[in-house]
């Protein structure tokens, strides 16, 4: 990758970093990377807090 394109995706991934730090409800940023892997050059990944599973009972 050039040098140019490193930092066009580590500008886009550090974007998608602040809009969830800055979104009351987002998940928070577990991990962002710049290193392509398969299709993607780039990946911010976010993990909830607690396990969102649903425990209610369908009636």
């Amino acid at each position: 990758m050039l040098p140019e394109e490193r930092r066009a995706v580590a500008v886009h991934e550090s974007g998608h970093a602040l809009v969830a730090a800055l979104c009351e409800h987002a998940d928070p940023v577990a991990k962002v990377t710049i290193l392509p892997s398969g299709p993607a050059l780039g990946a911010t990944e976010q993990l909830p807090e607690a396990n969102g599973t649903c425990t209610a009972r369908a009636a």
